[in-house]
């Protein structure tokens, strides 16, 4: 037993050994620490709160996983539906496969070459129909006619009453494909200025041109064949 004038021992809990020369702590049960050994149990203790408290944060945020399903039961009706089906199938009868169709083989189609079209030379009928013929023709009737009217008056009717009719003839035409394009260009047309210009500028007939043209002429040859009778006459449009 020890004497009054010592103090008992003071034995740390953790490490069983004397601290009562050095730095302690009692806990309310009157166990002592030695201040090396509490602070490090002071350390393990928090240490083990944090990975409580992480673990706890991790289950919280992970969502439950669902509840298992258990198996639908398989009831009688089913069992007797599938084996309906299956004698059903067998006793389908099951046609053999036909025999596939020949393939034909594809004809090749080689192009053939355009007939290649041979130039003729323009004969008589073809030289009629080209446009200049439209100025040609009327002359030479007219200049016919011309050669036994000029110098004599008696025979003067001879040129001037076909070139007449032939210019009114030509004037009919002017007025009517001016006509075609508007009545304001109609109405201007009987301007002879007007009309010279609607035939050789507006116009795109070349016969029409080539008539005009030819009309022109024997208007100014009547002055030649009887100037008297030529300006007793009345002039056709356009002239």
């Amino acid at each position: 037993m020890p004497s009054p004038d010592q103090s008992p021992p003071r034995i740390c809990l953790i490490c069983k050994e004397d601290c009562s020369s050095r730095a302690r702590v009692k806990d309310k049960a009157g166990n002592y620490y030695c201040q090396t050994c509490y602070e490090r149990a002071k350390e393990e203790r928090a240490a083990r709160k944090q990975g409580a408290a992480q673990k706890a944060s991790v289950a919280a945020a992970t969502p439950p996983p669902p509840p298992a399903l258990d198996p639908l039961p398989m009831d009688d009706g089913f069992d007797a539906l599938a084996a309906a089906a299956a004698e059903a199938a067998a006793a389908t009868p099951v046609e053999a496969p036909r025999p596939a169709a020949p393939v034909k083989a594809a004809r090749r189609v080689v192009p053939q070459a355009a007939p290649v079209k041979r130039e003729r030379s323009i004969g008589v009928p073809d030289a009629l129909k080209q446009p200049w013929i439209a100025f040609v023709a009327p002359l030479l009737v007219l200049g016919v006619l011309f050669i036994p009217a000029s110098g004599n008056e008696e025979l003067a009717s001879l040129f001037l009453v076909p070139q007449l009719l032939f210019g009114f003839a030509v004037g009919v035409l002017v007025l009517v494909q001016a006509f075609r394009e508007g009545i304001v260009t109609g109405i201007l047309t009987f301007i002879p200025i007007y009309a010279l210009y609607f035939v050789f500028s507006v116009n795109q007939n070349a016969y029409l041109k080539g008539l005009y043209g030819a009309a022109i002429l024997g208007y100014v040859a009547s002055f030649w064949v009887g100037p008297g009778l030529a300006d007793s006459m009345p002039a056709s449009s356009g002239y």
